[in-house]
């Protein structure tokens, strides 16, 4: 998708542009994906308060990694699966480059 006037963004059969949030909501890292989540809810209140993007108003969905390597791949799989997915905020790891 490109940005700026006339630009083209990829919408839902609703005319939502649907970004995802992909973080750990329970286990050690809790807070953080919590933190991560409420901070795109409001992002996401603010935007569509304003308009939207392009005059489309964004639609949010989230999915968790259990922060685990292996419900990670699942919830990447099932914030993808709509050909209308635009984008995904996650977090990135440094784990293993001590």
């Amino acid at each position: 998708p490109s940005g700026g006037s006339g630009g083209h963004i990829t919408t839902d059969s609703a005319g939502k542009v649907s970004f995802g949030v992909l973080s750990c909501f329970t286990g050690p890292l809790a807070v953080l994906g919590q933190a991560m989540l409420q901070g795109s809810q409001v992002a996401q209140q603010v935007i569509n308060q304003k308009g939207g993007v392009l005059g489309k108003q964004l639609d949010l969905s989230h999915e968790a990694t259990q922060y685990d390597e292996a419900a990670a791949g699942p919830a990447v799989g099932k914030l993808l699966a709509p050909d209308n997915h635009t984008c995904t905020i996650a977090p990135i790891s440094l784990a293993g480059t001590e």
